[in-house]
């Protein structure tokens, strides 16, 4: 599956693999543009992807729309945990001295919910 995120005048294509899906995304997002402000932009909603559930969230900066996907399946929860807990290690590690990178990752890993619907 293709993600296209559209910025000012610039489009990024991303492509979404398996169970990594919102922390790889995130990060891919995070190194494409400079996010200041993260505002929910709509309530999340439920999509398929190669047969799994994921529950799609849309965040803005004021300015520009980003996607992100989570996983919903509860069989896999630890595993998200485990590579969402490895994914913030690392970006953390590669972003260290930026706090608006810092902050807007704390945003994503504090409304991780799989009890949406």
């Amino acid at each position: 599956m293709r993600l296209v995120i559209n910025y000012q005048q610039h489009s990024k294509e991303i492509e979404i693999r398996g169970h990594t899906t919102a922390s790889c995304l995130y990060l891919h997002v995070q190194t494409l543009f400079q996010i200041q402000n993260f505002m929910l932009v709509s309530k999340a909603r439920k999509i398929q992807n190669k047969g799994e559930s994921l529950t799609q969230l849309q965040i803005t900066d004021g300015s520009a729309v980003f996607v992100i996907l989570l996983c919903k399946s509860h069989h896999v929860e630890n595993k998200l945990q485990k590579e969402l807990k490895e994914g913030r290690e690392q970006y953390q590690k590669q972003f260290k001295t930026n706090q608006t990178m810092q902050e807007a990752w704390r945003f994503v890993t504090q409304n991780w919910d799989f009890d949406m619907f």
